[in-house]
Parts: structure tokens; sequence; C-alpha cells
């Protein structure tokens, strides 16, 4: 971060272990840089699109695929290359139908 960009700054952490270390707080407080983390089991509050819709989503693409692997005599799975292509194209139709009902994006203030 360049110094003319005025101080502290504030980074905020997700529930990683690796970012709650010695050597990352030491080095922030080196830049002068403030950490927040964020709560642990906190997703529901802070991304409730990944509760409300794609928690969903990715419980019917799991059920799909379910229904469509086939298991061989060696205890390996298969998916055809059509069947592949029907799950990522329920993806694709599934992520644009929220782009366009406007859950990717949603303005704050009015």
């Amino acid at each position: 971060m360049p110094a003319s960009i005025p101080r502290p700054l504030v980074l905020i952490l997700d529930g990683c272990g690796s970012h709650h270390s010695d050597k990352v707080v030491d080095a922030a407080d080196a830049l002068d840089i403030l950490l927040v983390s964020l709560s642990p089991n906190g997703t529901h509050l802070l991304q409730p699109l990944d509760v409300a819709v794609f928690a969903t989503l990715k419980s019917k693409i799991h059920n799909i695929i379910s229904e469509l692997v086939d298991e061989d005599d060696n205890g390996y799975f298969n998916l055809s290359k059509d069947d592949a292509i029907k799950v990522a194209s329920l993806v694709a139709i599934s992520s644009e139908g929220s782009r366009l009902a406007g859950c990717s994006r949603y303005r704050w203030s009015r």
C-alpha cells in the first residue's frame, strides 16, 4: 500500500486460522493497519445469499449429480459429457436468473 494513503487502514479478516497469527498482527501493527475479524459462523448474517440462494442451488446440483453419476467396477464415479453439460447449464441459468433478478447487486442507499 503506498505511503501516500492516509493511515490507519482497516483490514477485515474472515475466520481463516492463518490470518490470526502473531506474524500477521505484528506486520499489520508495523504498517498501521487495524485488523477487524468477522464472527465465526456468521455466514447467515454477513452473506444471506449463501444461505438463501446458493445453499439451495448447491443442494439441487448435488442431488442432480447424484442421480446422473455411475460407479464403475473399480469404485470410480463417472459423469458423461452430456450430463456434465446439463449440470453446467443449470448453474449458468441459475446464475443468470439471480443476476437478472437483482440478487447479485443491492443498493443499500436510496
